[in-house]
């Protein structure tokens, strides 16, 4: 089974150390000028996508030419400093995007790999077991415990679509 090898490398903990101290740097030239929203508040909050960027510049187009029209309540300079935020946080959303993506298929690729490799072991294993190899069945005993809710639901499936 075991042929796919995805990854095969070793991160130097100098580079491991880079990256974090670099993210902690990031994090704390940021975190002053930030907020952090519940999870209810990012449910129930307005959503600018990329389709509300063009109706967003007529908006601010309209409040700068035509200010009779904005309510008393309106802070204009709130909305200004609100409208430059996410122009100058996109080009670090999209690098922390690409990061983040490196890391995901990095982790994912080296996981697929550990697993492919045990499983042939395991089953290399559980056949050894079953000939009677010594050593082999203590082996197999301690592995499997990760594939018994597997086999339960099989069965359950199983007996589910038997005729009665």
């Amino acid at each position: 089974m075991a042929k796919q090898n995805l990854i095969s490398t070793t991160i130097p903990s100098a580079a491991i150390i880079l990256m974090e101290a670099s993210l902690h740097t990031a994090i704390d030239a940021i975190a002053p000028h930030a907020v952090s929203l519940t999870d209810k508040q990012r449910k129930d909050l307005f959503k600018m996508g990329d389709k509300s960027t063009d109706i967003a510049a007529k908006m601010k187009g309209y409040l700068g030419s035509n200010p009779e029209f904005t309510p008393n309540y309106v802070n204009k300079a709130d909305f200004d400093m609100d409208y430059a935020i996410p122009e100058a946080l996109r080009t670090a959303m999209a690098l922390s995007q690409q990061l983040n993506d490196l890391i995901d298929d990095t982790i994912m690729a080296a996981g697929s790999d550990i697993m492919d490799v045990g499983m042939s072991y395991y089953h290399s294993v559980r056949s050894a077991a079953h000939d009677g190899a010594p050593g082999a069945k203590a082996i197999y005993e301690d592995l499997k415990v990760r594939f018994a809710n597997k086999s339960a639901r099989q069965s359950t499936a199983a007996a589910k679509n038997e005729p009665k």
